[in-house]
């Protein structure tokens, strides 16, 4: 979505695509590597990486796993 978190018509058209994708048959598993090798972690923790790549996809699981690993506490 853009910055502004408005809907526009080519959000739209992405959001259909993944769908449908995501509903094809045989579909066993997503793979977010696109840059894993290629990403900078600064001492903060923080991850870098090119435009393209699916660093901000990573982050969101690796966060839900720390999320998890707390048994809801905090979360």
């Amino acid at each position: 979505m853009s910055t502004a978190g408005l809907v526009n018509p080519a959000d739209l058209e992405i959001f259909t695509a993944n769908l449908t994708g995501l509903l094809a048959r045989h579909m066993e598993w997503l793979v977010l590597s696109r840059g894993m090798d290629q990403e900078t972690v600064l001492p903060s923790g923080e991850r870098i990486g090119r435009h393209a790549d699916e660093v901000p996809q990573r982050a969101f699981y690796r966060h839900w796993i720390r999320a998890m690993a707390q048994n809801g506490e905090g979360a």
